[in-house]
């Protein structure tokens, strides 16, 4: 299924909620995100330093972000369906992200 994070991979929010480090450190991951609000960066990466929740916000992007490019180059009979889900998972996930650096 084209849905969700690679086979195998852990996913940074899951293994925080779990109580575990996740694999990647956030200096080694890069985050699309920062790509979509360069205007943003220096905020976002302080932020995703120090605070668990905005980082997992952040991977929460660039999960659907990755989703969103698999179901674009699918030959499935609801891509279509699919990539309206993700965009818009996107947008609000966007309005989350800014949301959230307008209170910090």
């Amino acid at each position: 299924m084209l849905v969700g994070p690679r086979p195998g991979a852990c996913r940074p929010s899951l293994c925080i909620s779990l109580g575990t480090e996740p694999a990647l450190g956030m200096a080694e991951k890069t985050h699309q995100v920062l790509e979509r609000l360069p205007q943003h960066r220096h905020t976002m990466q302080k932020r995703m330093l120090i605070d668990r929740e905005f980082r997992s916000l952040c991977d929460d992007y660039d999960d659907a972000l990755e989703a969103l490019r698999r179901w674009e180059l699918s030959d499935d009979r609801h891509r279509q369906e699919r990539v309206q889900e993700f965009r818009s998972l996107l947008a609000e996930l966007e309005e989350d992200i800014l949301r959230e650096l307008a209170v910090s």
